[in-house]
């Protein structure tokens, strides 16, 4: 099933997570913290997208709900429609409501690539600067730091990022959905506008 999937993605990714940082300080308590310092501005861009993605995914399935409103409302009452010649009217209406849903849709995806580069180009950088220090040091000072403890280093970073990466990607997905869902529980909240509970008993 769906949820068990998802569970068994998020238990083994966050155990790649933790036991990757757990080496990665075992291995090199230097090269850890030069690593981490990608760690803030990731962690705050992806969590800025996910709050902004949010809220353009409800306004998405809002612009869908009013779409399908306007084609049901249409197609149930086609002969009144028919009759007063207002084809094109509900047409621009249905266009007007899914063009809006493809705006926002395009700028969710466009915002989601840029972040995507931006910390894809920061993780980049950090192995980069891993790659660097921990070189000059294992060249210069092989006492402190040896081939095989930055080749080591690396792997645990690899494990880390795919963990993350996961991570990341499910976040993006509850997202989403609870912005769908966001959309449903206030259609279910809504009153409406005659009482039934008034008038004449």
């Amino acid at each position: 099933s769906p949820i068990r999937t998802m569970l068994n993605s998020l238990i083994t990714s966050c155990i790649s997570v933790v036991g990757g940082l757990v080496m990665c300080f075992y291995t090199s308590w230097k090269l850890s913290i030069l690593a981490f310092t990608s760690i803030g501005p990731i962690i705050y861009l992806t969590g800025m997208y996910a709050s902004w993605s949010k809220v353009v995914n409800r306004e998405i399935w809002t612009a869908l709900g009013d779409a399908n409103a306007v084609a049901t409302e249409a197609i149930c009452n086609i002969r009144t429609v028919r009759a007063f010649s207002t084809e094109h009217l509900e047409r621009s209406k249905y266009q007007a409501s899914t063009s809006r849903a493809l705006n926002k849709g395009m700028k969710d995806a466009i915002v989601g690539g840029g972040t995507y580069l931006t910390t894809n180009g920061l993780d980049l950088g950090a192995g980069a600067l891993i790659l660097w220090y921990g070189g000059t040091v294992a060249m210069q000072q092989p006492d402190q730091l040896s081939v095989g403890e930055l080749v080591t280093f690396q792997l645990y970073w690899a494990m880390i990022n795919s963990g993350y990466k996961t991570l990341n990607s499910m976040l993006n997905n509850f997202t989403r959905a609870a912005g769908a869902a966001q959309r449903v529980v206030s259609l279910l909240d809504c009153l409406p506008e005659i009482d039934t509970n008034d008038g004449k008993k």
